[in-house]
């Protein structure tokens, strides 16, 4: 089937859907478009891995890219938060007013928010977390506890009055109605897909995850919501998260994305099992490599880039399409507006406000050239045949798993206190 083309400018309505229908012929074609979207292709060739101490591989878990560059991009796949026709160049990213709109034209750009004031965009995909809810929470008061927290509560004391829950049950299952309703509210906004973040506190046990995401999706359908069709599932990239991911994806059908990826490894794994979307994280990576120049040379010597956590986006975006995967790439833990641009082109990406706000006020200045992104790396089979996550994969894992677990049991803790102690 075509896929649904992005909605372009008005102001160049007739030139844009001109280029689309002739990048859109040339994907159904499954050949190349004669002008390549800007991908994510820049050579990695200054990629190398860490030396290993002790026998032991550490940072990111590969060895880096080796050999020539070469080859050229495979067309957009199907699944993940849906098609959007990208790749239009020459004259429809002419027509951008601004960087938002330029990076718009090549990235599924989601915002890490409830709603856009202020900002002339319309996101197609959202996302629904922890730190999400209690950002509501404090923002919207009242009103939020109204709207949304009362009417998991009420679901939920059904469940409690024939489940039998034990207090701790309730709150976590007044939790996942949460979720559900808040991601039933933001697909009334969005023409996509909702991302949901599971209980993090399963991270490390399969038939437990199983339970949480069957649960939540259960929960989600309770409040009207195509399942199916619009809600992905976060999984934390744990070795126990991915094979549960696998499960979900080919026995229950759900459309499962793995996150917390900071390793070449782990996206490889999860893309073994098939699942719709992969999630690595530009900042945290680059965080990781700031602390741990001193400490560890090793460290030092791998961040042969700049921006390690663009590089590491960039390694995993060419492994995905060099095997023509179904699997999506949604970049996340963007800081700057630099860094957003730097992975123009990748399927997603979740960018905060502020960034997004900051690229709609700019002109289309600093936007990358759309014709020097189209090679892709040359990758050693044996570099994709670890297990090993290595070093910073499982350091920043252990950390923001810890932190979500955090973020999450605040959360339970304000929903006990602030509606079943009222």
């Amino acid at each position: 089937t075509t896929a649904p083309r992005r909605p372009l400018a008005a102001a160049a309505a007739a030139l844009l859907a001109a280029a689309a229908l002739f990048a859109a012929a040339a994907l159904l074609s499954r050949s190349p478009a004669p002008t390549p979207p800007p991908l994510l292709l820049a050579a990695a060739s200054r990629l190398r891995g860490p030396a290993a101490t002790g026998g032991a591989r550490v940072a990111m878990g590969f060895r880096g890219a080796r050999g020539r560059v070469r080859g050229a991009m495979a067309p957009p796949r199907a699944g993940g938060y849906g098609q959007q026709a990208r790749g239009v160049a020459g004259a429809a990213a002419a027509a951008a007013r601004n960087q938002l709109e330029w990076l718009a034209q090549r990235s599924d750009v989601i915002p890490d928010a409830f709603s856009m004031e202020g900002v002339d965009y319309t996101p197609r995909s959202g996302t629904v977390s922890g730190s999400l809810i209690m950002r509501l929470m404090d923002t919207q008061g009242f009103n939020f506890i109204e709207e949304e927290i009362r009417p998991a509560m009420t679901a939920t004391m059904t469940d409690a009055m024939f489940d039998g829950y034990e207090p701790e049950q309730r709150i976590k299952s007044e939790r996942r109605h949460l979720y559900a309703i808040v991601a039933s509210k933001i697909l009334k906004r969005v023409s996509g897909k909702v991302s949901i973040e599971i209980d993090p506190r399963v991270a490390y046990d399969t038939a437990k995850t199983l339970e949480e995401v069957r649960v939540l999706a259960s929960d989600c359908k309770r409040v009207g919501i195509d399942v199916d069709n619009k809600i992905i599932f976060k999984i934390p990239g744990t070795q126990e998260g991915i094979k549960a991911a696998g499960i979900l994806t080919k026995k229950d059908g759900f459309c499962c994305q793995v996150t917390h990826v900071y390793s070449l490894a782990q996206a490889v794994a999860a893309t073994e099992q098939g699942v719709a979307v992969v999630q690595p994280y530009v900042g945290r990576v680059n965080d990781w490599y700031k602390t741990h120049q001193d400490k560890n040379v090793d460290a030092t010597e791998y961040a042969t880039s700049d921006n390690p956590g663009v590089e590491l986006v960039r390694c995993i975006y060419n492994y995905v399409r060099r095997g023509n995967k179904d699997t999506k790439i949604m970049a996340a833990s963007i800081r700057t507006p630099e860094d957003a641009l730097a992975v123009a082109g990748v399927d997603y990406m979740v960018i905060s406000p502020g960034i997004i706000k900051s690229l709609a006020l700019s002109g289309t200045s600093g936007a990358p050239d759309n014709s020097i992104l189209e090679e892709h790396v040359e990758f050693n089979p044996r570099e994709l045949q670890t297990k090993e996550f290595g070093r910073l994969a499982e350091d920043l894992l252990g950390s923001e798993i810890k932190r979500s677990t955090e973020t999450v049991e605040k959360l339970e803790y304000n929903l006990a206190n602030t509606v079943l102690g009222s």
